[in-house]
């Protein structure tokens, strides 16, 4: 047995072949695109999971906010009624609902004329306050069964 033993050596400085060189960065590329389009992926997720929150959210207050709304009507209409029956005592329940009602008939009126965009407002109504409360019933009472069906 002729020669040297050598039991280990220190390489510093490996040179690969330009094509196991280029086949390691490709590598090395396409992990980290596959990583970017997985956190790409996962922050689309979350965008529209918190979207929807939002939305959900907000729907949910502005429940809130209309059943609180319906909650002050009846409680002004309320009072209202018992003041009217105070001060006038000889007016009946129904009467009293009728003047509130043909009220607010009027301040609809008002409104629809000062925000609405159209010049012309055509009303079939004629006759008395009763005539005008039970016609102004008689459409609310006609426009929620057409809503129910």
């Amino acid at each position: 047995s002729y020669g040297f033993d050598i039991p280990s050596a220190l390489i510093s400085n490996v040179e690969p072949a330009p094509s196991v060189r280029d086949a390691i960065n490709k590598i090395q590329m396409c992990r980290r695109m596959k990583a970017a389009a997985v956190d790409e992926a996962e922050a689309h997720k979350i965008r529209v999971v918190k979207a929807a929150e939002a939305d959900a959210e907000s729907k949910r207050l502005s429940g809130v906010g209309l059943a609180e709304q319906r909650k002050a009507i009846v409680a002004g209409l309320q009072e209202s009624v018992e003041q009217f029956q105070q001060g006038i005592p000889g007016m009946s329940n129904d009467q009293i609902m009728s003047l509130l009602l043909l009220n607010q008939y009027f301040d609809t009126l008002k409104d629809v004329a000062q925000t609405s965009t159209s010049s012309t407002l055509f009303l079939s109504h004629a006759g008395g306050l009763d005539q005008v409360a039970t016609q102004v019933t008689g459409g609310i009472i006609h426009s929620e069964s057409h809503k129910s069906k």
